[in-house]
């Protein structure tokens, strides 16, 4: 049984494509005081591809650029960045990572993990722009503000992302197991 089924048969998703995703919402709005953090920021991000991943669903030869990212956990230079976090109520073994999606990026749909444990938020980190998408199960997120933060039930619903803009997307990805 390939990894998609597994996870689907895993997920509490309803899998019903007329029922609303009332668990998929923005929460809240930080105030932005991060933008001069992310100019030192891309030039550091690696690129995430499919042929670095170790299903064979997502393998395409030379591989498909799906996003690039840098984990600034413990990195310094990024304080704003870095608290948003804990002013998300996240506690110690909280990962922090910055992803950037170029023109032309996208992350097919996929569930995360089985991981009934684990806990993410998404921060947009600047103001949405047409053609910049992130679909959860039957919704689709845009027309976002910089400083959202979008809850999302990661271990069951299916989700994906794609930039057709002519401008990159970057997110602030917040990630927990909860000890």
């Amino acid at each position: 049984m390939d990894r998609w089924i597994k996870l689907c048969n895993q997920s509490n998703y309803h899998w019903n494509p007329n029922e609303d995703e009332n668990d998929v919402f923005i929460s809240q709005n930080l105030p932005v005081t991060w933008m001069k953090e992310l100019d030192k920021i891309y030039p550091l991000q690696t690129t995430v591809s499919t042929e670095h991943l170790k299903d064979p669903e997502y393998y395409v030869k030379g591989g498909i650029q799906l996003y690039k990212e840098l984990n600034i956990t413990n990195i310094e230079g990024f304080p704003n960045l870095n608290l948003i976090g804990k002013l998300l109520g996240f506690e110690k073994g909280y990962v922090t990572n910055v992803q950037t999606q170029l023109t032309g990026m996208a992350v097919p749909i996929h569930i995360d993990s089985s991981d009934r444990k684990l806990k993410r938020v998404i921060v947009m980190l600047q103001d949405w722009y047409w053609g910049q998408i992130l679909q959860f199960g039957n919704k689709i997120i845009h027309n976002w503000k910089a400083g959202d933060v979008l809850q999302f039930p990661v271990n069951d619903i299916p989700h994906s992302t794609a930039n057709l803009s002519p401008y990159s997307r970057t997110i602030l990805k917040i990630t927990s197991r909860p000890y």
